[in-house]
């Protein structure tokens, strides 16, 4: 097994001792923490030719090597008696080649190319036997942690940044809303102050893997049921609803503030100095764009750029923002 999420102990409903395994190679396992029996091995995502050797032509294969499940791994709902896991669904053309070994050097012995399509899959699974319950397909891959509650819904993510929400007796959609950045981390729930919360991570600004990214590094924040707020940047709209704020309104920019400003909510992607990361370097922006340009760039980003004004940057903030990069 090609392991990339932690095992998942639980115990069957005849009470014996389990845990749950998921893996790259697509299948989720169940075994008998005592007699080390494999008790079941089913797919949780496409699975096609996965044990033909490469050839030099090319086998297509399902899953590729960024497939399976990854990163967070399957969940036990107390509630419904089943695991929930997600998963990666992308496929991959593997080649082999005519290699030298040489001792202590890395030795790949061949290629792969990955698909350009790629997709994800939550399923439900009988804890005993891994027979299916309810799935869902997802558009993009789901690396996410999957949170089963009390309550009797089921949360997650996937990389197109949507949170997921489902009735978990019976995979049915309940809320699937965008948080303007990829969901790759884990979900929590926790009441405080007798108001229920969900807690979930934002923005995956990791290109080095196909899983997916985008927006800023963030922490997202739902009240439940009858408030809601958020600690990250407002999910990317296409245009700019806010009204027009006054300029008499403001006061002079400070660069101060904005370059504070700036390494909460810009660094992540521009870098801490402008260099440039994931976003474009800002790097002798002035020469280009001079302060109101700028303030109207933050204001009115591209398709590609998060949304910031006016939260969590209101007016003055932006103002205070745009005064410091004009500094780079």
């Amino acid at each position: 097994l090609d392991l990339a999420a932690a095992p998942m102990l639980y115990w069957s409903s005849k009470g014996r001792p389990m845990v749950a395994i998921g893996s790259k190679d697509g299948f989720l396992y169940g075994v008998d923490r005592e007699t080390k029996k494999r008790l079941f091995k089913v797919p949780v995502t496409t699975i096609k030719m996965p044990d033909r050797a490469p050839t030099t032509q090319g086998v297509h294969s399902c899953p590729g090597p960024l497939g399976g499940v990854e990163w967070n791994g399957p969940a036990y709902d107390q509630l419904t008696k089943q695991i929930i896991v997600g998963a990666v669904d992308q496929c991959a053309v593997f080649k082999s080649d005519e290699v030298e070994f040489r001792p202590g050097q890395f030795l790949f012995a061949g290629s792969y190319e990955l698909d350009e399509a790629k997709s994800g899959w939550i399923r439900a699974v009988h804890p005993d036997s891994g027979a299916l319950r309810w799935e869902y397909h997802a558009e993009t891959p789901v690396v996410a942690g999957i949170t089963p509650t009390a309550g009797g819904v089921t949360l997650t993510g996937d990389m197109g940044g949507n949170f997921l929400v489902f009735e978990s007796a019976t995979g049915k959609v309940l809320l699937k809303t965008a948080t303007g950045g990829a969901i790759a981390g884990g979900v929590i729930t926790y009441a405080l102050g007798g108001t229920q919360y969900v807690a979930i991570t934002s923005g995956n600004v990791s290109s080095r893997l196909s899983f997916g990214d985008g927006g800023t590094p963030s922490v997202v924040i739902y009240a439940l049921p009858e408030h809601a707020k958020s600690v990250a940047p407002a999910p990317q709209a296409a245009a700019s609803t806010a009204p027009p704020v006054a300029t008499a309104a403001l006061t002079s920019p400070d660069a101060g503030r904005g370059k504070e400003l700036f390494g909460k909510n810009c660094a992540a992607c521009h870098g801490n100095s402008g260099e440039g990361g994931s976003g474009p370097a800002l790097k002798g922006i002035r020469a280009r764009l001079d302060v109101a340009a700028t303030i109207q760039w933050i204001e009115n980003p591209s398709a590609k750029m998060p949304r910031l004004y006016p939260s969590p940057l209101d007016a003055q903030a932006v103002t205070d923002v745009a005064a410091y990069v004009q500094g780079f």
